[in-house]
């Protein structure tokens, strides 16, 4: 396992302009009757006339009743191991130092935890929740404060409610795709929590949730390699993507050839029209939207990525942690296909750009590793198929998410688009994101087939799948009688071990 890479140069963490905001000073502080105490891990930069002159990562305990200069903060350390103390530091970057010019100071995300306590107030039984990235037409991403998303919108209340109510903690950690160490940073914030709040000799779960489940995993894993004796007793990792996710490469394709085309006809404007053709806008949207699904997380989480090979042949090489280890699945174990063949196509519209005239956009289901595929499939893991977007597993996009790719955010079809159909939202069918067999890091030569929950090889210890039909990456639902017994599982057996021995005793 490796150890954690040191943050040697702390200026090329932050690599995104939109990056650097302010600190939230209202954070939450209780949610459905629970109290809720915030731990914020962000970068402090101080710049003069525009050059940042020094940046530093920090984790503070916001409150609601001190001011943002009067927290107290800790220095990260910058070390290769895990370390056991941070120092306080007193964030005088952030304020005018007397004859060194005009400076200015920002702060900016990295990662968030929520402190949910059980009515005890004490903060003993932590289920720590690493969350995951969202997936819209506006791209692939996450925020560090999605706390209330999960909560309601998920529905993830119906899980943790019960093992609130049993007494254990809930850590809900949100993190910012727009800085790159995601994984040293959640993995540093983890540690924080875990050894500055926990009280008492109790165990830790850690759950992640997509990509939060990669980023549990490793985190666990540089535990397990560092000189920090954790108390993470289990890991469980729901629909993550242990072998990849996809995003229809026609998708990808697709906005990439309109970024081209509204490139062109900027160019075409301004040096033959001698005019501005007021595509600026859309050419923003379409660079950031191209950037997240080529770039980033993207370039190592997608099959089509460009890094996927390396990122997963590594992670392979780290293998699980050491603590007990449960994966599930939201697709189907049975064998059921999304029913997008090899050639569906899912949609087509025209875009109409004046100095370019007409062109017509396909979307469609494609075999990745065909050699007409652009980009191709590049990740490590062979199948004898190819058309992964059809195998069983979880869906993020579907017939909604294309449409509004297509609309504007009032539902209005954009300008100069005119949409032929969208196969999608009419069939009521959805491409795969997280095959099943990803989700649950099979030994398989094929991601479309049935296969034995019992038997098939796998490194998790114990995996669960859906009975039949495939169900949204975000239900939280199907699963959770499941979840909660393999979160509670410590204390389920020592009861069992506790009545077999007075049964013997007697």
């Amino acid at each position: 396992m490796n150890k954690i890479t040191p943050l040697a140069l702390l200026p090329l963490i932050f690599t995104s302009a939109h990056s650097i905001a302010n600190s939230p000073l209202d954070p939450i502080t209780s949610i459905d009757g629970y109290s809720v105490q915030s731990i914020q891990y962000e970068y402090e930069s101080m710049f003069d006339g525009g050059h940042a002159v020094t940046t530093r990562p920090i984790i503070y305990e916001p409150s609601e009743h001190v001011s943002i200069f009067d927290m107290k903060v800790y220095d990260v350390p910058v070390s290769s191991t895990l370390q056991l103390s941070y120092p306080v530091s007193e964030r005088k970057i952030c304020q005018p130092i007397s004859g060194f010019g005009t400076l200015t100071c920002k702060t900016g995300p990295i990662a968030h935890a929520n402190i949910i306590k059980s009515k005890d107030g004490i903060f003993d039984k932590p289920v720590y929740f690493v969350s995951g990235l969202s997936v819209t037409a506006s791209g692939i991403n996450s925020s560090v404060y999605e706390l209330e998303k999960y909560w309601s919108t998920f529905k993830l209340k119906d899980v943790f409610k019960p093992l609130l109510d049993a007494g254990k903690d809930i850590v809900f950690i949100g993190y910012d795709t727009d800085t790159v160490y995601i994984e040293l940073s959640v993995g540093q914030l983890i540690h924080y929590v875990e050894t500055q709040h926990k009280q008492g000799d109790y165990h830790s779960t850690m759950i992640g949730y997509s990509y939060g489940g990669v980023l549990g995993r490793k985190t666990l894993n540089r535990f397990d390699d560092s000189t920090y004796q954790h108390g993470f007793e289990n890991y469980i990792s729901i629909d993550a993507p242990h072998k990849g996710a996809i995003i229809p490469p026609s998708f990808i394709d697709t906005v990439a050839r309109i970024k081209g085309r509204l490139d062109d006809v900027n160019e075409l404007c301004s040096t033959t029209l001698n005019m501005a053709c007021n595509v600026d806008q859309e050419r923003d949207e379409m660079g950031a939207l191209l950037t997240d699904m080529t770039d980033g997380v993207a370039k190592n989480l997608l099959v089509t990525g460009d890094n996927a090979n390396a990122y997963f042949n590594e992670l392979d090489r780290q293998g699980l942690p050491s603590t007990y280890n449960v994966a599930f699945s939201n697709g189907s174990y049975t064998g059921t296909s999304q029913g997008l063949p090899l050639g569906t196509e899912m949609a087509k519209f025209e875009n109409d750009y004046i100095a370019y005239g007409t062109t017509e956009y396909t979307l469609k289901i494609q075999d990745l590793k065909s050699s007409s595929t652009s980009p191709n499939y590049k990740a490590p893991f062979y199948y004898r198929n190819y058309v992964l977007e059809n195998a069983p597993g979880s869906y993020a996009i579907d017939g909604n998410m294309v449409n509004s790719f297509l609309r504007k955010p009032d539902g209005t079809v954009k300008d100069n688009v005119t949409i032929l159909h969208t196969n999608l939202l009419s069939s009521n069918k959805a491409p795969t994101f997280i095959t099943t067999d990803s989700a649950l890091a099979l030994d398989v030569s094929d991601a479309d087939v049935a296969f034995d929950l019992h038997s098939v090889a796998t490194p998790f210890d114990r995996i669960y799948a859906v009975d039949g039909k495939n169900l949204s990456h975000t239900d939280f639902t199907y699963h959770k009688s499941s979840l909660l017994y393999q979160i509670n599982k410590k204390e389920i057996d020592t009861a069992i071990t506790v009545i077999a021995s007075s049964v013997l005793l007697k």
